[in-house]
Order: C-alpha cells, then structure tokens, then sequence
C-alpha cells in the first residue's frame, strides 16, 4: 500500500504538472522563509527580495530533481536560497562603493584578515559537503535559529532524528576543520561551539 502524498507533495506533482495556482500556493506558504534566510544573510531588504524571487525561479525549473528523500520542500528552499545570498555577498565584496573607496581602513590587517577569511571559506566548504540532510539542519539551526520542534516540523521529521543529525553534523564538522583558532587553544567541546559560531558569522556576513 503506498504512503499517502503530504499537501506539499500533492501541490509539487501539481506543479510538475503545470499548474500554475499549485505552484503559487507553494510560493506563498514558503516566501516568509525564504526571504528571511535571504535577509538574514544580505541584511539587505532589496537583496533579499531579489534572492527570494530568484529562489523560486530557479525552485520552479529544478522541480523535477527535488526529491524528498534528500529533505523536505522547505529545506531545500532554503538551501537555495542560502547559496544565491551567499553568491550575492561575494560579488557585493568584490565591487567597492565610491563610500567605501572613501572611508580609511580600520579592519583587521592584511594577514589577520586573510586568516579570517580562510576559516570562513574552511567552514562554509566543510558545512556545503556534509549529507544534504545535515547541512539542512545545521543552516535551519544555527543560521535562521530555528528551534529543534520548528526544524522537525518544516522537514517533516521526529524532533529526536533533529538532534540525532545536528549532532552528527557537529561530529562530521570538528572532524573535517578541528578547533577553528590557534591550534591547541580548545577542547574537543570548546571546538565544536567554535564551529558552531563561525557556521553563524558565515551567515551573517554583511549585516
């Protein structure tokens, strides 16, 4: 006997269909979300309006290799989501306002600066390799701070199997970076809330 759709399966197989008032409805129920991992990670209004609309664009084109074996609709959302913000941030850096050729330079120094940006790029490429179901859970949590009860209800899974994967995550993730600072400066436990606040400043880069 086969499992029932859920309402977001049914409103997806409409989609493919082409229906088009299935497709909006999957819009509506989901922009909140989507635009508020945009502008959580842009911290910018109209960047963030243009990454949601893009999100479900490009949601819409790659319906036939959504699968949710791999998460729920929603998490996939904001996987997408997360890497047009994080796409647009990195252009952003690489184009310099007039204000900012203007105002002198009072970060960090060249080599200070560097570092920094290398552990941010060793986190973000560490958390984009784990399973798709661990980097869901990892960027629903400690990037749109989503509780674990509001994490199992978007995924559509058991609060116990959230914990169960955020912490294998965690495990996944001290294993591929180990301490994120001076080698030896942490524990084991030290390193993995480390860990945990730079997958934070990697989302939030640019507020």
């Amino acid at each position: 006997m086969s499992t029932p759709l859920t309402h977001d399966e049914q409103l997806i197989a409409q989609s493919r269909s082409g229906s088009q008032d299935a497709y909006a409805a999957l819009v509506q129920r989901y922009q909140r979300v989507v635009y508020a991992t945009a502008y959580r990670i842009t911290g910018n209004p109209h960047d963030a309006e243009d990454v949601a609309q893009e999100t479900f664009v490009r949601a819409y084109f790659a319906l036939d290799r959504f699968s949710p074996i791999r998460g729920g609709f929603p998490a996939w959302l904001v996987r997408i989501a997360t890497n047009l913000s994080l796409t647009r941030l990195r252009r952003r850096r690489e184009t310099p306002t007039e204000a900012d050729e203007r105002l002198p330079d009072l970060g960090p120094g060249p080599a200070e600066a560097a570092e920094r940006d290398e552990t941010r790029e060793a986190v973000r490429r560490a958390v984009g390799e784990l399973p798709d179901r661990y980097q869901t859970v990892v960027l629903l949590r400690f990037v749109q701070d989503m509780s674990y009860d509001e994490i199992a209800e978007e995924m559509g899974i058991p609060r116990n199997t959230v914990a169960t994967w955020l912490r294998r995550a965690l495990g996944l993730l001290e294993k591929s970076l180990g301490a994120v600072g001076p080698p030896g400066a942490a524990p084991a436990r030290s390193a993995g809330n480390d860990i945990v606040s730079q997958i934070r400043v990697v989302g939030r880069i640019g507020r």
